[in-house]
């Protein structure tokens, strides 16, 4: 089948939503997935995470992108209850402000889908979890044959973001993971730089343009 590559509609989206701001270094983003199933697996580990790296560094804030009002309202319990016993209000959650937080944070952790390779483009380290039921993760196992499950990875064929699935998908393993790319100017700007490496493969913006000609000029040549 004849295939032009035109490259990724992201990356107009995302352009349009960068802003002019620099990482705070006491700023963690937490992106939970855009499915209540997802949150409700993967955030609890997130708070966690958070609290265990807040032993580390009383600095710490935290950001949790939301990505509709039904979550964060799903979220809010668990993150007050937190919040008021260990973390002081240190956590806080805001919908529909990824761009944002992966622009304004020092380091995520990102649950696996389309933000990690957002979280690329705007070059914010991070590490990446996903945790389903199990039986859903065995299916999927039976029909999907992949090495890495993160996009940046997929594209780079090698794991440049440290991937946490399933059972691997503990608190103490992602603080360890987490504790370099926000200590270790070094592990950040290797990440940061593969980054752009992997976000320069997926070309140039006006992609959607692209595709729109080359679908014109193969009617009209077919006619």
């Amino acid at each position: 089948m004849h295939a032009l590559f035109v490259g990724h509609p992201m990356i107009d989206r995302l352009q349009g939503r960068k802003i002019d701001t620099k990482p705070n270094p006491n700023l963690i983003g937490l992106f939970p997935g855009s499915r209540s199933r997802e949150v409700r697996k993967i955030f609890p580990v997130m708070l966690e995470t958070a609290r265990e790296l807040r032993k580390h560094n009383r600095d710490l804030r935290f950001e949790v992108a939301a990505a509709s009002e039904q979550l964060a309202r799903e979220m809010k319990p668990t993150v007050a209850g937190l919040d008021q016993s260990q973390n002081g209000g240190a956590i806080q959650i805001k919908v529909d402000e990824t761009p944002v937080i992966m622009q304004r944070a020092w380091a995520g952790i990102v649950t696996s889908g389309s933000a990690t390779l957002e979280a690329a483009y705007f070059r914010l380290p991070f590490v990446l979890i996903y945790k389903v039921a199990w039986p859903t993760f065995l299916a999927a196992r039976l029909v999907v044959s992949v090495k890495y499950l993160g996009m940046p990875n997929l594209l780079a064929d090698k794991e440049v973001v440290p991937e946490f699935i399933q059972h691997r998908a503990k608190p103490n393993a992602l603080v360890k993971a987490m504790q370099p790319l926000i200590e270790n100017a070094n592990a950040r700007e290797r990440m940061i730089s593969q980054f752009d490496v992997i976000i320069a493969k997926l070309g140039d913006s006006g992609a959607s343009e692209r595709a729109a000609r080359a679908i014109i000029e193969e009617i009209g040549s077919a006619t």
